[in-house]
């Protein structure tokens, strides 16, 4: 309950850290636009429910479903540690186990799912930003690590 809890407070201020870059790099492509018109969002329809969600998202908003691949990229940890490498699998193993089987948890992801493609572009760009999320990363590893070795003792 202690890891749950220290991984909520770290994914928090990642959250913070992550709207920051978001709103940095939105207000980077706002300037880079040539007309002012808004962007058009493309629909899709959720499979479940039906209801008409933005075409990148992974969990429908209305009915709380994964609507597209069963596991979606970690966004943020790829883009520091790259697609392949083994402290993005423990955190993908650590939200398959543990962030989609509490509310809390499916919170985090919605609005990490929202908000991290946005943040991925600059994140891969700046190598600045990458080193000061390497270090908070490495702390969910080490306690997503712990978590899911606890489990597997227990079993």
């Amino acid at each position: 309950m202690q890891a749950m809890l220290i991984i909520g407070v770290i994914m928090a201020g990642m959250m913070v850290f992550i709207a920051i870059v978001n709103s940095v790099g939105k207000r980077i492509a706002t300037m880079n636009t040539q007309d002012n018109e808004p962007p058009r969002r493309r629909m899709k329809e959720c499979q479940y429910c039906s209801s008409q969600i933005p075409a990148q998202a992974n969990v429908c908003s209305y009915c709380g479903r994964w609507v597209s691949a069963p596991r979606p990229n970690c966004f943020i940890a790829s883009a520091v540690y790259g697609d392949s490498a083994a402290e993005v699998a423990v955190l993908r193993t650590f939200r398959d186990r543990f962030l989609v089987k509490s509310s809390i948890g499916k919170s985090c992801m919605n609005l990490y799912y929202k908000t991290a493609p946005h943040a991925t572009p600059f994140i891969r760009s700046h190598r600045s930003v990458r080193l000061v999320l390497k270090p908070l990363l490495g702390v969910m590893v080490l306690i997503a690590t712990w978590c899911i070795r606890r489990r597997q003792n227990k079993a």
